[in-house]
């Protein structure tokens, strides 16, 4: 096998452990009560960079503490945010979150209403997410198909098409 073909072996076994393992984490992560969100936005920084899967578990509004991040829509309907909260605060008898992204300079600028349960993001995996978009799109759904094809079908070509030597 020429080195080429050996990187190139190489590149795409890695491609199709890395597809496998998310597609792991993707279909236990439902079974063991998370939710896998793709992050899409840099107000996070470094702790949850854009591109990256956030691994949420849903608990008790009343288990959220100051510097835990979390997962929510600010507002019903809107888009998930993950922020950190920086105070839990009561008004009216209604448990509220002080909530801030790490890479933005101020707070969030009202206080979110606490929902009865909360997503509280238990593992970050950096990078995963645009794996996760590339194969949830039109190109990622025929790659994901055809790489494993490519790979079971290019050898057996190989065999065919090179000729055998008899003894003679």
């Amino acid at each position: 096998m020429t080195p080429i073909a050996r990187t190139t072996r190489k590149i795409l076994t890695a491609f199709a452990v890395a597809i496998a393992a998310l597609l792991v984490l993707l279909a236990i992560a439902p079974m063991t009560g998370r939710s896998v969100y793709v992050v899409s936005s840099g107000s996070m920084g470094r702790s949850v960079p854009t591109g990256s899967i956030a691994v949420t578990h849903v608990v008790p509004a009343s288990a959220i503490e100051p510097g835990d991040v979390i997962s929510l829509a600010f507002v019903q309907g809107q888009p998930i945010t993950t922020h950190r909260v920086l105070a839990v605060q009561e008004e009216d008898g209604q448990t509220q979150f002080v909530m801030k992204g790490d890479a933005n300079r101020t707070a969030d600028p009202r206080p979110v209403a606490a929902p009865a349960r909360v997503r509280r993001v238990e593992h970050v995996v950096p990078l995963a997410g645009y794996l996760v978009a590339f194969v949830r799109g039109t190109a990622g759904r025929i790659a994901f198909l055809a790489i494993p094809l490519l790979g079971l079908l290019v050898p057996r070509l190989r065999r065919r098409a090179t000729p055998s030597v008899q003894p003679g």
